[in-house]
């Protein structure tokens, strides 16, 4: 009888590769195991609904997942939801809604670990941060509301504000927005419009006197809700 025999050379090798394919298989565990866990995406769509009306609210998260739901500024509840998902909700006031993912790194930073969104009802102060042009003296700037065919119209605007260097105070401001004639307010002055509150509106106002436009003022209206 022949016995084959294996030189100890070969007995070690054999053990030296199969512990390195262990080692790399670790290290892929252990990989795996530290994947960033986030928030990839979060929408609330349309952001401007009138009361009783439903939102769109999805999200897609690395990890387990929560939502918070916070309405008429009281205290809401948060659940444990599945990573995507998404469901409708209907309001009947102000809301923000906030998801999380649970296994986020904190050295990540916030805005992985959780997204909010606010959806409000009139009346609402918009603001935008204005563009300045030191030779024609305008100060510039747009928002945008999301109302996605709800309804929701703009009846009334009043209370122009501009905000600079931390000081609020009464301005004259002119409002553009489609289908609107531009319109132009100023102090106590309120304007009946009566127009769709979707898209864009554009805020205009004379820079502030001695300031050289580098940096732009934050102008702000109230904008008067209807809902049908």
């Amino acid at each position: 009888m022949r016995v084959s025999q294996v030189s100890p050379g070969r007995n070690h090798e054999a053990r030296f590769w199969a512990r390195a394919t262990f080692l790399w298989l670790s290290s892929l565990v252990l990989l795996a195991s530290c994947a960033h866990h986030r928030v990839v995406a979060f929408s609330v769509e349309p952001t401007l609904v009138c009361p009783g009306q439903a939102v769109d609210v999805k999200w897609n998260v690395q990890g387990r997942a929560s939502l918070r739901t916070d309405s008429g500024g009281n205290q809401g509840s948060e659940e444990p939801v599945s990573s995507q998902g998404e469901r409708k909700v209907n309001l009947g006031q102000p809301t923000t809604f906030t998801v999380r993912a649970l296994d986020a790194n904190p050295a990540d930073g916030q805005s992985f670990a959780a997204q909010s969104v606010d959806v409000p009802q009139a009346p609402v102060f918009k603001a935008a941060n204005a563009t300045c042009d030191p030779a024609s003296g305008k100060c510039t700037g747009t928002f945008t509301l999301a109302t996605a065919g709800s309804g929701v119209q703009v009846r009334t605007i009043a209370a122009p504000k501009i905000v600079q260097g931390g000081r609020v105070q009464p301005g004259r401001i002119c409002v553009t927005h489609a289908g609107l004639a531009p319109t132009c307010i100023s102090g106590d002055d309120k304007a009946d419009v009566a127009v769709a509150a979707g898209g864009d509106w554009t805020l205009q106002a004379d820079l502030p006197a001695g300031e050289g436009g580098a940096i732009g003022p934050q102008l702000r209206v109230q904008l008067g809700f209807g809902c049908p």
